[in-house]
């Protein structure tokens, strides 16, 4: 008897090393997004486009640590009805957990899209590109309490001391505590290229050398940049005025040409652009990004008296323009008669603000509703 108590003791011991390499994952990311001052600074650094930092941490940290733990216990074979018997994988246990009736519409249609992905041809990269895509549509929580009430299924594949049995079974803390490690990661957003480890040809199985005592040049040079941009389009929302004076004093602190920074530049122009090859853009959710409270004061106040230039330029004419318009982020079908339906990359003429959440707009002589979600400040 005491044999037995103090096997499954070392058992326990055993699978809460893989929830502290979870742990440690997840506080890596928030640590991530703890350089944010604004949401525009946070939207950009759950965007790996825009900071591929946060692509590198998730797929260096995080997916090793639940790959780990999805693999514990699994059979070595499982029973097909072609083959005989094929070899298991946490991509196989996806392939089980997302029959019709076992899960939300939006997990089966995650896992088509990232099956139909023919660059992923190994199991590990297409389970990486899954866990990206649950964090995008913060169901990364929901997927393993939906796998851990499965009792048939985990049967099927884990053998009896695999991490998913005993949780299952004898040990129902360690899915609690799995559970409560990743709820921090719902609240975050993301929006993660679940092609990321191809186009940046990661190593299959990454892991992550031990971090030296501070961060590395590039990934300061990185957060810099992310927090330098988001911040004059902070300020540029707000109507503050000191634009120049921040050219002027940034200079020593900007990356060099050439490094993080041009990426990043050339990265922001992705949303704007009809996008670029290899980068299919998906239709943005309106709770991406909401505007603050200061981009609808910027249109209900409009343009601020400007100081007439030495020289006639053209430029004073374009920022009044730009200060009353927006430009739409997505194709948008309007659901009512009050509202305007529009295409991306179409410049909206702002007419007013009717709340936080709509503004009036007009395009070729119709007005019409337009959700400030779906659209960003013409700058």
């Amino acid at each position: 008897m005491a044999e037995a108590q103090s096997g499954t003791g070392q058992l326990q011991e055993q699978k809460k090393g893989l929830l502290i390499a979870v742990s440690a994952s997840v506080d890596k990311i928030i640590s991530h997004f703890g350089a944010a001052r604004n949401l525009v600074q946070k939207a950009q650094l759950g965007d790996s486009r825009l900071s591929p930092d946060v692509g590198h941490l998730v797929l260096t940290t995080l997916c090793p640590a639940l790959h780990a733990l999805v693999a514990d216990g699994l059979k070595p074979f499982r029973k097909d009805l072609i083959t005989g018997q094929r070899r298991s994988s946490p991509w196989s246990v996806v392939e089980a957990s997302v029959k019709p009736g076992s899960c939300t519409h939006s997990m089966g249609s995650l896992y088509s899209q990232v099956s139909r992905l023919a660059p992923l041809s190994s199991s590990r990269s297409r389970f990486h590109a899954f866990i990206l895509g649950l964090l995008n549509t913060k169901q990364l929580e929901l997927w393993f309490s939906t796998l851990q009430e499965d009792a048939g299924l985990l049967s099927l594949l884990y053998l009896p001391t695999g991490f998913f049995s005993l949780a299952r079974g004898s040990c129902p803390s360690l899915a609690t505590e799995l559970l409560l490690l990743l709820q921090p990661l719902s609240v975050l957003t993301f929006h993660l290229d679940l092609l990321f480890e191809h186009h940046h040809h990661l190593p299959l199985g990454l892991q992550q050398a031990p971090a030296p005592s501070g961060p590395p040049p590039a990934l300061q040079q990185t957060m810099q940049a992310v927090l330098h941009w988001g911040g004059r389009l902070a300020q540029t929302l707000r109507g503050t005025s000191g634009e120049a004076t921040t050219d002027s004093s940034t200079p020593s602190t900007r990356p060099p040409p050439g490094s993080w920074w041009d990426q990043l530049t050339q990265a922001s122009r992705v949303y704007a652009s009809g996008g670029t090859e290899g980068f299919p853009l998906l239709r943005r959710p309106s709770s991406w990004l909401p505007p603050t409270v200061s981009v609808l004061a910027l249109v209900k106040r409009g343009t601020p008296p400007e100081v007439p230039p030495e020289e006639p330029v053209k430029e004073p004419a374009c920022m009044v323009q730009a200060d009353r318009a927006v430009r739409a982020l997505c194709d948008h079908t309007a659901a009512g008669p009050d509202q305007l339906s529009f295409q991306r990359g179409e410049v909206l003429r702002v007419i007013s603000t009717v709340d936080e959440d709509w503004l009036r707009c007009g395009r070729d002589g119709v007005e019409g509703l337009v959700p400030v979600g779906y659209t960003s400040l013409v700058l």
